[in-house]
């Protein structure tokens, strides 16, 4: 500890480097959680089964209180756990002992199924489960009162493309789609680190005045853009 102007500053023993925090985070959240779980046991509920969420290092960590706990663990895989996270050695094996201990793996999508069992996955216990929808959120929306909303031009074709700016998403796609398509405009919703290399492709392609790139948007607000779109 020092002390600065009168006040006392205590500084923590030990400061841990990003990148081994990361590899150790899966423990940290297994033991936080492992003396809730058996206060609760205590206090007369017994859990029957663990749904855990999000490969890394979430349930990692729910895969080490599985084992502890002798609980069945069921693990659903969300995108950028397996698709990003993976890239890194020390995650890597953490998910794929995740993956050996689950009773089953979910991914939201065929393409996450697929990279599980690329890392090792059984096959016999991975599915696609895709996510719901809210339909009442999510409903059709008259296209011209959308449009008008949202700025959008009432006499051209309208395509949309909707999702974090990373490659995976595939804008670029669209992008270059466009400058087949002269009669359309495109709107690209989402935000993210892509976004430069995007407006740069769209500028390349020469479709920039066509494109807008929307930023990330609420929610509430998608359905007018998917209605708004052809």
């Amino acid at each position: 500890k020092e002390t600065h102007n009168g006040i006392e500053v205590r500084h923590p023993r030990y400061v841990l480097p990003p990148k081994v925090g990361m590899n150790i985070a899966p423990l940290m959240l297994a033991l936080g959680a492992r003396s809730t779980l058996r206060s609760l046991q205590r206090e007369g509920f017994d859990f029957d089964v663990i749904d855990a969420h999000y490969y890394y290092p979430d349930c990692v960590a729910a895969a080490l209180l599985a084992r502890w706990f002798k609980k069945p663990l069921f693990i659903t895989a969300r995108g950028t756990d397996l698709n990003l996270i993976s890239n890194f050695a020390i995650p890597r094996r953490w998910i794929q002992w995740a993956a050996s201990v689950a009773s089953s793996s979910i991914g939201v999508s065929q393409s996450l199924v697929d990279k599980l069992i690329s890392l090792g996955g059984d096959p016999s216990r991975t599915h696609v489960l895709r996510n719901g929808v809210d339909l009442e959120r999510f409903h059709p929306v008259d296209q011209a009162k959308a449009r008008n909303d949202l700025g959008l031009p009432m006499d051209r074709r309208v395509l949309l493309s909707v999702g974090h700016l990373v490659s995976v998403e595939g804008h670029d796609i669209a992008i270059q789609a466009l400058a087949y398509m002269p009669e359309a405009d495109l709107a690209i919703v989402g935000e993210g680190p892509e976004r430069s290399s995007l407006q740069e492709l769209a500028h390349s392609m020469g479709v920039t005045n066509r494109i807008r790139f929307a930023g990330a948007r609420p929610q509430t607000e998608l359905p007018l853009w998917y209605s708004a779109a052809d």
